[in-house]
């Protein structure tokens, strides 16, 4: 209370890494609720570097909005799972879903919580895609699978795709432009770099700025 900044020391173990931050679960909700979508769609496009697909027009909404979600009677995982029905909708939810659904220990604003406000258990169960080529007439791809988001976190951290996709990520931030064929080589070089010194953030950006890829770079119109 008061104006004065005040120091406040976080002793719950229950956030790991960039998941947990407020900022990442609220950019990845509605202003009324938590989007396991949302999350998911994003985790697969910051985290695997897999693009998804915007939904087909005619799709019907979730829900009405807020005035109306409290009062609908099945839980966000049941009517996730009845949207996914849709062979319309299920290509993309099947890969975006069961991660978003891992991170619903956390509200709108990046709260954590272990029950919704009717007093529902949460149910942080989730799952990873071990690919995202799927058959709109196949089965869903298997699943890694994961409780919460330190679940999340470690199997993330695991991934191939994630190591591929960070350093891919952070290439291309600090070159200001997307990743084409002509940085591959590079890539591999920091990749392989990264590997040695055990994948930690503070590698990838001391392997990024030490190559010649982004130490010689010139300013757009520079001769």
């Amino acid at each position: 209370l008061g104006a004065d900044l005040k120091r406040v020391e976080v002793t719950s173990d229950r956030r790991q890494g960039f998941l947990g931050l407020g900022m990442f679960l609220t950019s990845t909700s509605f202003s009324y609720r938590t989007s396991p979508t949302i999350r998911g769609k994003q985790i697969l496009w910051s985290f695997l570097c897999e693009d998804v697909p915007p939904p087909p027009a005619d799709v019907p909404r979730l829900d009405p909005g807020p005035a109306t979600d409290p009062a609908l009677p099945q839980t966000l995982r049941e009517r996730l799972e009845a949207h996914v029905k849709d062979k319309a909708c299920s290509y993309c939810h099947v890969l975006m879903d069961p991660m978003g659904l891992g991170l619903e220990e956390f509200d709108h604003v990046g709260r954590y919580r272990a029950a919704y406000a009717d007093g529902m258990p949460i149910d942080a169960s989730g799952g990873v895609p071990e690919h995202t080529k799927v058959d709109p007439n196949g089965p869903p791809p298997p699943l890694k699978s994961f409780v919460g988001e330190q679940g999340l976190t470690r199997l993330l951290a695991r991934d191939q795709r994630f190591l591929d996709c960070a350093s891919r990520q952070a290439l291309s931030y600090a070159l200001g432009q997307r990743i084409g064929e002509e940085q591959t080589p590079a890539l591999k070089r920091i990749r392989a770099a990264w590997a040695q010194q055990g994948s930690t953030l503070r590698g990838l950006i001391k392997r990024v700025v030490l190559d010649d890829t982004f130490r010689t770079r010139r300013a757009e119109g520079t001769p």
